[in-house]
């Protein structure tokens, strides 16, 4: 059986055990369960409820009493832009893909690019592309007014940049799209 094969782990003080692969892809697997039981249980639910009401916030919604709830100034806007920032930047800090491949980073830039900068630069793009998603709900924006000009900064910087940047840039994006920012991002 190729899932008997020992793995041997090392500890601190010098010890080291050999357990069965098997035990530890169970582990892993009711790990995953576990977390998306938690997921579905309490930020999708979580996610309907706040998305149900925000419109409320900027408009009239018959079935929310008092809505919209900011009134027409802009303050509801910059309250909404300011949480939906925060939840993008923090969902990202939260990635485990990211963290992961931010110490690839590191390791192949020797420290060129440090793990912090890495997870820093991208919590802020997710957060500021939130923000334009919001903002392009709110105001109605073409979602090709977004995507053409982000494409086209992308693709322009991507031309004479050293291969090394470009691979993670691209890889960054990808790494953004795992199990603990969408679910937050979606909501």
């Amino acid at each position: 059986d190729p899932y008997e094969v020992l793995v041997p782990l090392e500890f601190p003080k010098g010890k080291t055990v050999n357990l069965p692969v098997r035990r530890g892809l169970w582990a892993a697997q009711a790990g995953i369960i576990i977390f998306n039981i938690g997921l579905t249980n309490g930020l999708s639910k979580l996610g309907t409820i706040v998305g149900g009401t925000t419109p409320a916030a900027f408009a009239t919604v018959e079935s929310v009493k008092g809505s919209p709830i900011y009134g027409s100034g802009g303050w509801g806007t910059a309250v909404a832009c300011t949480f939906v920032y925060m939840l993008g930047f923090g969902a990202t800090l939260a990635e485990p893909a990211l963290a992961t491949l931010a110490t690839t980073v590191e390791k192949l830039t020797d420290r060129g690019m440090t793990q912090r900068q890495v997870v820093l630069s991208v919590a802020v793009g997710v957060g500021t592309g939130t923000v334009l998603g919001l903002l392009k709900i709110i105001w109605g924006i073409p979602l090709m007014h977004l995507l053409l000009p982000g494409y086209a900064i992308a693709l322009a910087l991507t031309v004479p940049s050293q291969e090394v940047y470009v691979c993670v840039a691209w890889d960054s994006a990808g790494v953004t799209t795992g199990p603990v920012t969408v679910p937050l991002v979606i909501s």
